[in-house]
């Protein structure tokens, strides 16, 4: 939703997939806001390939492909390596599956700026250190806890 020019507030609207209650707890997440420059979408021409069609990312999916199919027969056989490693981690390591980093250059976490605060004289005030910290990030990942604003 395009908002650099609205003076006013926008609904997010909602679609169950299942009848029940839903229920958001004080302080737990419910929405993830992504700031995007306006048109960047609409100037990608998306293409869709035949995986054949680039023979170097056949091999390296078939590579990968092998070696994910091997770990799951490994970890559902009670191998304590594989049931350890729980997952293979090639994609949170920027690692192709010859266990060569990738040219690309890979983020595992965005680092944003904290917003300003333009309602306390332009200081920067980190939004998530005045509010409780969400349960849910708490369980997920205690370093992250405090990273997280909540809606108000």
């Amino acid at each position: 939703m395009g908002t650099d020019w609205l003076p006013y507030t926008f609904t997010m609207n909602w679609q169950f997939t299942r009848p029940g209650i839903v229920r958001f707890e004080k302080g737990e997440p419910f929405c993830l806001i992504m700031p995007i420059q306006q048109h960047v979408l609409e100037d990608v021409q998306p293409e869709i390939l035949s995986l054949e069609s680039n023979p170097e990312l056949t091999a390296q999916y078939r590579e990968w492909r092998e070696q994910r199919d091997l770990f799951r027969v490994n970890s559902n056989a009670g191998d304590p390596q594989a049931r350890k490693e729980v997952w293979q981690k090639f994609y949170f390591r920027g690692e192709l599956p010859s266990g060569e980093q990738t040219q690309q250059t890979h983020v595992q976490k965005r680092r944003l700026s904290v917003p300003l605060d333009r309602r306390t004289n332009g200081h920067q005030v980190s939004l998530a250190a005045t509010e409780a910290t969400p349960p849910a990030m708490k369980a997920f990942s205690p370093r992250l806890a405090g990273a997280f604003g909540t809606a108000r």
